[in-house]
């Protein structure tokens, strides 16, 4: 049985969900506001001695999962990645700031670490680039970063998804009567689905069916920075400030079919007001959304068309 302070992976057998025992991460940094405090991803810390050329990947000091982890318990060990993405020395950069030029560089560093992770470790199973923003959604520090995990499962988020999307019945191949076109390039659309959860919600999807970033070319890298930087202006412009949102990266489970997407969305219902999951969304995943998304797509349009 566990010691109480090590960590290991364990499945729900009724819901199918995993749970990654962390005890250690209680003590983690959170939202410090001490008069001496210092950002540990500013310049001038140990690990940014000297402001950053690029972006780069930092060990999680308080990571749920390591690659050479043993549990001193009868479960699965918590062996994995976790990694933290430093995009830059600037300590203010904003939603607003975020441009192509920005994002086409985050999707190459992603897939770059997707290659040297694959590359050294035969145990990861799925890769989930992602970034979590603003104090509202549980942010520890708030210099800009973005997460790389590398787990040694496949969440059943991802299974059920890819009932879905899988080559031949791929409900993301081709028009589908839920989604509300917002701008689309050559190789992605840009949407708002009508069965949304949260009150923004934005879809990236790529026209073709590419399994995962890996398998993207120069082009599409191209366009999907350019939904991104679309993605961060209407998430900005909503309420002319920066707001809390997750960008999620959702993409086939090693050697596995999918069709490759990604999320942004956002529990900001009104310049103040959160949504928060109630009993009916933590308990059954059922949602209830008051935001009008057919209003949501027309002002993201004329964000866009401006």
């Amino acid at each position: 049985m566990s010691d109480g302070n090590s960590s290991y992976i364990i499945k729900d057998p009724v819901s199918r969900k995993y749970t990654i025992s962390a005890p250690k991460r209680k003590n983690r940094p959170f939202q410090e506001k001490k008069s001496d405090y210092h950002c540990p991803f500013c310049v001038g810390s140990e690990e940014v001695p000297k402001p950053l050329d690029d972006i780069i990947s930092l060990p999680n000091k308080f990571a749920a999962l390591q690659p050479d982890f043993d549990s001193s318990n009868s479960f699965t060990p918590a062996r994995g990645i976790c990694e933290v993405v430093l995009y830059t020395s600037d300590h203010t950069l904003s939603l607003a700031d975020r441009d192509t030029v920005f994002y086409e560089a985050v999707i190459r560093h992603w897939i770059n670490r997707s290659d040297l992770l694959l590359d050294k470790y035969d145990f990861l199973q799925y890769l989930f680039p992602f970034e979590n923003s603003g104090k509202e959604i549980g942010v520890s520090i708030e210099h800009p970063h973005g997460q790389f995990y590398g787990l040694p499962f496949v969440p059943p988020e991802i299974e059920n998804r890819q009932v879905s999307l899988l080559k031949g019945n791929c409900v993301l191949c081709g028009d589908h009567k839920n989604f509300i076109m917002i701008h689309q390039n050559k190789n992605w659309k840009l949407v708002v689905a009508r069965h949304n959860q949260w009150p923004m919600q934005l879809k990236m999807i790529s026209t073709a069916h590419v399994t995962s970033l890996q398998a993207l070319e120069d082009p599409a890298i191209d366009d999907l920075a350019e939904m991104l930087a679309l993605g961060s202006q209407i998430f900005y412009q909503r309420f002319n400030r920066d707001i809390p949102y997750i960008l999620s990266t959702y993409q086939a489970p090693i050697g596995e079919d999918f069709h490759l997407h990604l999320e942004m969305i956002s529990p900001q219902i009104s310049e103040s007001k959160i949504k928060y999951r109630a009993g009916l969304e933590t308990a059954l995943d059922v949602f209830i959304n008051s935001i009008d998304m057919e209003e949501f797509a027309e002002f993201a349009r004329d964000v866009i068309h401006d």
